[in-house]
């Protein structure tokens, strides 16, 4: 199979796989507003909604994830900031070769003082 071909499959399999995530949303929310639905079994679905759609990540095994910027100490922030970088750089690499480039994040344009967006 060529790198063409995987390409095709994999677009494919996307495609039917967010059309099941669709599929499981309606029915989460017909679920939710039905008022036969157990209270139990409501949590349970908001609970698996909020975990599929990666809310729930209180389950990190860093702490400094679980904070706000502002609770963090110098050293927690530096080593947030390296890694939110690894993260990114992970992320622009192409997850099939051949079908994805790889791009620099978008840097904010400087202006020259005193001058304004509305100039």
């Amino acid at each position: 199979m060529n790198s063409e071909d995987r390409v095709k499959r994999l677009l494919a399999l996307d495609e039917r796989l967010l059309y099941a995530a669709e599929l499981a949303t309606e029915v989460a929310i017909k679920k939710l507003e039905d008022p036969r639905t157990p209270p139990s079994a409501a949590a349970a679905i908001i609970g698996q909604v909020f975990r599929a759609n990666g809310l729930l990540d209180a389950k990190s095994d860093d702490p400094s994830k679980l904070m706000e910027p502002h609770e963090m100490s110098s050293d927690q922030l530096n080593a947030r900031i390296a890694s939110l970088r690894r993260e990114q750089q992970e992320r622009a690499r192409p997850l099939i070769e051949g079908a994805a480039v790889s791009r620099s994040p978008a840097r904010p344009s400087v202006q020259a003082a005193g001058s304004s967006v509305f100039d």
